[in-house]
């Protein structure tokens, strides 16, 4: 992505504005405030709000993601959200977590010794053997066990089964954000959960829903950061409020007394 020149733009701004206003040798306090309210505006906005994409594709992208997450001491494991963590009953709305809803959090068994603890890394060798990819089949239990000793039950690899599956859903609503951002389009959270329900059609993740807490995860993953949005409100706005009201409610009770 192209840098940008801050002197530049305010150079451009200085065309736009100079017809209108007259550089003054002592600037108002006012101007001082506002100076710095844009000053915050512009620096958010150059830091942190574009979720910038340098690369050509989203394998690249996908790679730099990864680097940068271990960089900073997170693994893939740190953003695996999985449904059965979530008791939902019902979900309140599209945008905001349901006052229902209650976390769960899965906690390490602590009778279990250290040398039987799981990495994500062996959890995917498991299941990627007990798949069999050259017979087309599942293996038995035994046979699994015979290179993965740590295994316990054939429903404990259905669970880590899971694990490949999100990140089929992580990485296809990851690509659909990529494309997105390549053609400077807008991305809600309402976009990312329905790109997420319409990978999990071919996926087939039983149960999974796209949660606010997948969806929180996955930007963090990705480093997607909220647009924040600033309201300006000048003081006439402020001061004309109440006789704004005032003429509503007048021209209210004046359409229902003609209504009547």
């Amino acid at each position: 992505m192209e840098s940008i020149n801050l002197l530049n733009v305010i150079k451009l701004l200085e065309w736009d504005y100079k017809l209108h206003y007259r550089i003054d040798d002592f600037p108002g306090e006012a101007d001082r405030q506002f100076k710095d309210i844009v000053k915050d505006f512009i620096d958010s906005k150059t830091t942190q709000s574009v979720t910038p994409i340098r690369v050509e594709s989203f394998e690249d992208y996908e790679a730099s993601v990864v680097q940068c997450n271990l960089l900073n001491g997170r693994s893939e494991a740190d953003f695996n959200v999985t449904e059965p963590d979530r008791l939902l009953e019902p979900v309140s709305s599209e945008t905001e977590p349901s006052s229902h809803e209650l976390y769960i959090p899965r906690l390490p068994n602590p009778k279990l010794p250290v040398d039987q603890l799981v990495n994500l890394e062996y959890k995917k060798r498991a299941v990627t053997y007990w798949r069999n990819a050259v017979k087309k089949k599942r293996l038995t239990l035994a046979a699994v066990q015979r290179g993965f000793g740590k295994v316990t039950s054939i429903r404990q690899l259905y669970d880590w089964e899971k694990l490949d599956k999100l990140k089929a859903l992580r990485l296809d609503v990851g690509k659909q954000f990529f494309l997105a951002k390549r053609k400077k389009q807008v991305v809600k959270d309402l976009d990312l959960r329905r790109w997420a329900l319409t990978a999990n059609e071919t996926v087939n993740l039983a149960g999974f829903t796209a949660s606010p807490d997948w969806i929180g995860k996955l930007k963090q993953y990705y480093g997607i950061v909220d647009r924040k949005i600033t309201k300006f409100v000048t003081k006439k706005s402020i001061q004309e409020a109440p006789h704004v009201k005032e003429s509503a409610e007048a021209c209210v009770a004046l359409v229902r007394s003609r209504i009547a």
